[in-house]
């Protein structure tokens, strides 16, 4: 991983906002800047010094993983109290993340650095995250192989009469087998109407003939995530939910064709909710869909990368963000009937100079098992 190119973009931003230094305390901001994966610790940076402050047992791990900063030992001493005092920071503007603090933190922080002009920021170094290196977009392309070999394993193995439950530790138990190093998140595994919740929870209930059946399921490979959704139906599917489906993997098509670098996100959003809105429920809006028509309450797509849900956000309430080279982002419309069952298909794509390239490789058209 390029992390003094990393280191150089935040001091980039850091100029650009008239900051002297800033804080970083976030796990996943710190790995992307240090390539330290231990759970504490808090980085300094600013235009020419790097430090990371550690514990006892993180510090060998420290010296290994983050050769570009210098390393503080943390002891009984605040890492906080020890910046402002080693570092002659009295006077000086410092960022901290504003998102990742909490109130009781920041009156504890303000305590330990009395004379320095702690200053809230936010989303900077997830703004820097949402564009991916070479080594990042290698590292998602490997987790969603596994994630599109876990699919093609599912279509031959899921059967009526197993449980939600039985199929979601087959998913975590083939991803370890095949090298990942553990699920991105709780596999949902979602069958009947059960498949009407967005973000239904696996249970023990059993899979009967002829019902729908949605897979959401990523996995971890080097520290970043695969993120893949598809739904299937295990017998001969109704015509109404038959038409539910192709109207979801048009929508989702057409995502593709509307994808670009510039493009506004909100707009993507827009035109393939309307394109659901008008083609199953005619017209109405999000408010005003009809219980038992179905819904379309989550956003379009989100950013992946080390963690599975990360800037940029493809929804229509994203006024002013665009789409940009080298980010990484979902793409996956759905629908879901009350009491019936819900359809989402979920591909991750790059944005590339000339538009967008999934690197999902699963089939997307209507399974029958």
């Amino acid at each position: 991983m390029d992390y003094k190119n990393r280191l150089k973009r935040l001091r980039n931003e850091l100029k650009s906002q008239e900051l002297d230094g800033i804080m970083i305390t976030n796990e996943w901001n710190r790995r992307y800047l240090s390539g330290f994966t231990g759970s504490a610790g808090v980085l300094y940076i600013d235009s020419k010094r790097a430090f990371i402050a550690v514990d006892s047992r993180y510090y060998i791990q420290a010296s290994k993983q983050s050769p570009d900063f210098k390393l503080i030992k943390v002891g009984m001493e605040s890492p906080f109290r020890i910046f402002k005092n080693l570092l002659k920071l009295s006077g000086r503007r410092i960022g901290f993340e504003s998102d990742d603090v909490t109130v009781s933190q920041l009156k504890s922080i303000r305590k330990l650095m009395r004379g320095v002009n702690l200053i809230a920021t936010k989303e900077i170094t997830l703004k820097l995250r949402s564009i991916k290196d070479t080594d990042e977009v290698k590292s998602i392309q490997a987790a969603q192989k596994i994630t599109d070999a876990a699919f093609k394993m599912l279509l031959r193995y899921v059967k009526a009469g197993m449980t939600e439950n039985e199929i979601a530790w087959v998913i975590e138990r083939f991803m370890r087998e095949q090298g990942a190093q553990k699920i991105a998140f709780p596999s949902i595994v979602a069958s009947g109407p059960n498949s009407a919740l967005p973000h239904a929870v696996a249970s023990n209930r059993k899979i009967k003939k002829h019902d729908i059946v949605l897979f959401d399921m990523g996995c971890t490979v080097n520290g970043y995530s695969s993120d893949m959704t598809r739904t299937i139906f295990v017998g001969k599917p109704s015509e109404k939910m038959k038409y539910v489906y192709n109207r979801v993997l048009e929508a989702h098509l057409m995502v593709f064709e509307l994808s670009r670098p510039g493009e506004k996100v909100a707009r993507i959003d827009k035109i393939s909710r309307d394109f659901i809105y008008k083609s199953v429920w005619g017209g109405k809006s999000l408010m005003g869909e009809a219980k038992g028509q179905g819904r379309y309450e989550h956003g379009l797509g989100h950013g992946v990368g080390l963690n599975f849900h990360e800037e940029p956000v493809l929804s229509y309430k994203r006024k002013k963000d665009i789409l940009e080279v080298d980010q990484i982002v979902t793409n996956e419309p759905g629908i879901y009937i009350e009491g019936e069952g819900g359809v989402r298909i979920e591909d991750i794509m790059l944005v590339t100079k000339d538009g967008v390239e999934s690197l999902t490789k699963s089939p997307k058209e209507l399974i029958s098992i």
